[in-house]
């Protein structure tokens, strides 16, 4: 008796130990029921209800704004994804809704629109994604947050304005919008995701918010018909960021930009002229690879980094060459524009008079994944540290009660 008690005992430590750890989740069964086509969910606290599927005969969808006296508050995720082989063409939501799961309207190619609750906060992940005859969407006044890939591939999208309530929009929010023509980025927000805006070869027009200061990789890569870009306070363009804007003819940067990495503005063929600021500290590798000017002035103090200037690609030749009588004006010992014309073979004229900007002279060996893959979601799980770390105190707290078991004769003892 006392074997199997002692047992009993080491399971009870190791489960109290361990509980936290295990994301065990008791929640009440709610039955769903069927109404007008729609599949609708009692919340476990009997309060609301949400949509969670639809019959595939529907096609134009208008969710009601209660269903048995209680308030419809959300729609949960895939609850419309690839409904009836694609053949929803609208949907009316009520602004009693608050909330949406992932990948609502996911795959529902037929979609061409949406009315959204005035009180949805939050556009999450691959809501209207694959959505190719959605042309418009009126955005919620009081939204937040626009999620990872929400409109990816919605190649028919024409007209969205984003509000200024809305402080985060994710990676690949607007990947493939092929027929986005322009775009206004508000203040509030601080970072252009990767990928946000890439191959939205109609981006004509885009007004970047005052509060931004940084451009992930890939961010307006292949915006083909943009012609102009003003980045006032910018401080970091990351890798091959507007690489392909073949139109763009104008870029104004901020006093505030510190580093232009790798193919930032790659084969930007119609780029006739650059300012560079002298806060500038680091210039990547073919940063500006292909471009159309001839001449450029460093007094910046960072480092240049090879075929950042002065270099394209003869696709009738089929190779590589250096752009004739490339012209690089800088302060003698300032920074390494006198090096970077000296190595590549260019012209360099000496500026008279040195920049006294208040910055040192130096060069900035930081190192940036510039590669890091624009897939990469997840990131580790501080969870897993904790793991580490329970693992040899249950251990440990086990080997002691066994001694102490042992010695008074408890353990294993018929």
């Amino acid at each position: 008796m006392k074997k199997y008690l002692t047992l009993l005992v080491v399971l009870s430590v190791i489960v109290f130990c361990f509980s936290p750890l295990m994301r065990i989740e008791v929640s009440a069964v709610t039955e769903s029921e069927w109404y007008d086509g729609l599949e609708f969910e009692l919340s476990e606290d009997g309060t609301m209800y949400k949509v969670i599927d639809a019959k595939d005969d529907l096609v134009d969808i208008v969710i009601p704004s209660e269903y048995k006296g209680l308030p419809v508050t959300r729609i949960e995720s895939e609850a419309f994804r690839e409904v009836g082989f694609n053949r929803i063409k609208s949907v009316t939501m009520p602004n009693t809704v608050t909330s949406m799961g992932d990948m609502v309207f996911s795959g529902c190619s037929k979609l061409e629109e949406v009315v959204l609750s005035a009180n949805l906060k939050s556009i999450p992940r691959s809501t209207f994604h694959w959505c190719n005859s959605l042309k418009s969407v009126k955005m919620p006044n009081k939204l937040e947050s626009i999620g990872d890939r929400a409109f990816l591939d919605c190649e028919n999208l024409k007209v969205l304005e984003i509000p200024e309530t809305v402080t985060t929009i994710g990676e690949m929010a607007f990947d493939g919008c092929k027929s986005l023509e322009k775009i206004s980025i508000p203040d509030n927000i601080t970072e252009i995701a990767s990928r946000t805006f890439n191959c939205c070869e109609s981006l004509a027009t885009v007004q970047i918010g005052s509060g931004v200061t940084e451009i992930e990789l890939y961010a307006f890569n292949g915006c083909k018909a943009l012609t102009s870009v003003t980045l006032p306070n910018v401080v970091n363009i990351s890798a091959e960021a507007f690489e392909g804007c073949e139109s763009l003819s104008s870029v104004e940067f901020g006093e505030s930009l510190e580093k232009i990495y790798r193919a930032a503005f790659k084969n930007c063929i119609s780029l006739e002229n650059v300012t560079i600021p002298d806060s500038v500290l680091h210039i990547g590798e073919e940063a500006f690879y292909g471009c159309k000017f001839t001449k450029v002035t460093l007094t910046c103090p960072g480092e240049i980094e090879d075929k950042a200037f002065g270099y394209k690609y003869d696709s009738w030749e089929e190779k590589e060459s250096k752009i004739t009588d490339f012209t690089i004006e800088g302060v003698s010992g300032v920074g390494g524009a006198q090096a970077y014309a000296e190595r590549n073979g260019f012209n360099f004229v000496a500026l008279e008079t040195p920049v006294d900007d208040g910055v040192e002279n130096v060069y900035t060996n930081d190192i940036v994944n510039e590669d890091a893959s624009y897939d990469s979601y997840d990131s580790e799980s501080p969870e897993l540290n904790i793991f580490f770390i329970i693992i040899p105190l249950v251990v440990g707290l086990i080997v002691v009660l066994a001694i102490i078991m042992k010695k008074k004769g408890l353990l294993f003892k018929k």
